[in-house]
């Protein structure tokens, strides 16, 4: 008699581990492996940091950087440490958004935050990193996001976007956003303007840059350099040198999600009319 408890014990315990084994199998898996960062950045109170309810959490670093030393998250690793100014460059202090040049405190928060979506790879405590999941201050994650995001990776996909479900054309996005009061001192008609007179077709699509995922190797920072040059150079409304820097590369994003980023069943919502404020 007890030789046969002792044996279903035994067989309870065998089942119990081997369950356990096919689970974290499933967890490696997933992801192939790779490191991936979650990045975020709020500057000026732009934003509330949202702790994400997602699965796999902790299949992911979180990172937000921000100027508000008073945040805590416990998800988030909240850093406060000012990359965009340590790591700017002295020959781009030739553009008018450069952080060096910038004194009204709204568009220095913006471009501060924009550096932390765009310049990754060049800050060091990211820089062991494989992919990059960049996700703006105003998204909520859904449950699914994390598990539905990794799925690209398991692809190996060097680009992840969100096709934009509104507009095809950086023209259709520059009417709008010439009536928006957070770019009335960004000349938008002018980069516009430039792009098309360098031969840009505007036939490239346009893209929601709210949510991307990046991997870390040189072609994708070399476009991602570029773009940054842009928001330098011309605006912070990213989406519209996007395109042209995908053009200018001769890239495009190879994992393209057909979904509203800001409404959709598997990865985020948000209130849309959040991105017009200020």
């Amino acid at each position: 008699m007890k030789a046969r408890r002792a044996h279903t014990r035994k067989r309870k315990q065998v089942k119990r581990l081997n369950k356990r084994r096919r689970g974290s199998r499933r967890y490696r898996i997933r992801g192939g492996g790779k490191r991936i960062a979650c990045i975020t950045a709020i500057f000026g109170g732009y934003d509330d940091l949202k702790t994400p309810v997602i699965q796999n959490a902790d299949r992911v670093d979180w990172f937000c950087f921000t100027d508000d030393t008073a945040m805590r998250s416990p998800v988030w690793k909240i850093i406060t440490t000012p990359y965009h100014t340590q790591n700017a460059k002295p020959e781009n202090k030739q553009y008018k958004n450069d952080i060096t040049n910038l004194t009204d405190p709204k568009i220095k928060n913006m471009m501060s935050a924009k550096y932390y979506k765009i310049k990754t790879h060049e800050i060091d405590i990211l820089q062991g990193y494989d992919y990059y999941i960049w996700i703006d201050g105003s998204i909520i994650l859904r449950p699914n996001f994390l598990n539905k995001m990794l799925e690209y990776a398991d692809k190996g996909c060097k680009m992840v976007n969100f096709k934009h479900s509104e507009r095809d054309t950086i023209k259709d996005e520059l009417k709008l956003s010439l009536e928006m009061k957070k770019y009335k001192s960004q000349n938008l008609q002018a980069q516009y303007d430039a792009y098309i007179n360098e031969g840009f077709p505007d036939t490239q699509g346009l893209f929601e840059c709210t949510i991307n995922m990046k991997k870390n190797i040189p072609e994708i920072n070399a476009l991602f350099d570029l773009w940054w040059i842009e928001n330098l150079k011309h605006s912070y409304q990213d989406q519209l040198s996007y395109v042209y820097a995908l053009w200018k590369k001769g890239i495009m994003p190879d994992c393209v999600i057909n979904e509203k980023v800001f409404s959709n069943e598997d990865y985020s919502y948000s209130n849309a009319e959040i991105m017009k404020k200020h």
